[in-house]
């Protein structure tokens, strides 16, 4: 079964011309995928992280207009895939170690981005070496409530950091629900109506028995990814129907590289 999804697997995506070194490499991405759909985590990670170096190297000797479309494809699934069996294994065992741990991989992904970003743009440099666990604990002594949404496809992966402490949280995401989101935000800026009952379900949904540690904190740092980031958590609603704007003061990081 699993060599059948290996193979399948390449034959979609025509990988059976690819260089010995590739074969095998992309023999791990997909074997890892396999072992996530059977919640074997460690076993994925296993594959994950070093199929995600060779990756970097790989795409380091391409040139700049190779690599931003070769990052977007599959490498940067592969990154997703890290996140939620990092976020998985937090589950498992909660500690403040597998939160950091958990964070480092998030951390990655949008690294890669704004690296990306930076070389398109003709930048390099300029970022803290700071890592997001010192990032994170400077935001929490400072006051500030740290909360971040992953979006990891079919999941969403909610990170909280405040003085109580640090938590993870996933939630499989209802039917539609990327599209509800964006039909929120375009029937605002379209029609200014606000459907209520929607934004409620999208707070529900991402914040389950962690909203009480988010809406009326001040001030809150909001880091959020995927349809999500085109919708203003200011408009996300308690369970009295209150909009965490009018509770909480929010600034936004596009990722705690950038906290500084």
């Amino acid at each position: 079964v699993t060599l059948k999804a290996y193979s399948d697997e390449l034959r979609k995506r025509g990988h059976f011309g690819l260089k010995s070194e590739q074969r095998t490499r992309e023999w791990q991405r997909v074997m890892a995928k396999v072992h996530l759909r059977h919640q074997r985590w460690q076993e994925a990670l296993g594959l994950l992280e070093p199929y995600l170096a060779w990756s970097e190297t790989f795409r380091d000797s391409l040139s700049l207009e190779e690599r931003l479309p070769y990052f977007r494809g599959t490498s940067q699934g592969a990154y997703q895939d890290a996140i939620l069996a990092h976020a998985a294994l937090y589950n498992q065992t909660p500690s403040e170690r597998a939160f950091d741990t958990a964070l480092v991989a998030l951390g990655k992904l949008k690294a890669r981005h704004l690296k990306d970003a930076l070389e398109a743009s003709g930048k390099t440099g300029g970022l803290s070496a700071a890592s997001a666990a010192d990032k994170v604990n400077a935001l929490v002594r400072r006051g500030s409530t740290y909360f971040s949404v992953a979006d990891a496809g079919d999941t969403l992966i909610t990170y909280l950091a405040d003085a109580n402490g640090k938590t993870i949280r996933l939630a499989r995401k209802s039917a539609g629900f990327d599209s509800n989101v964006l039909a929120l935000r375009n029937s605002l800026a379209e029609r200014r109506l606000f459907d209520t009952r929607t934004a409620r379900n999208i707070s529900a949904l991402v914040l389950g028995n962690l909203e009480p540690r988010v809406f009326g904190q001040r001030p809150l740092v909001a880091e959020i990814d995927g349809p999500l980031s085109f919708l203003p958590v200011e408009l996300w609603l308690d369970e009295k129907m209150t909009p965490l704007g009018a509770q909480s003061a929010v600034s936004y990081l596009p990722t705690l590289a950038m906290a500084d």
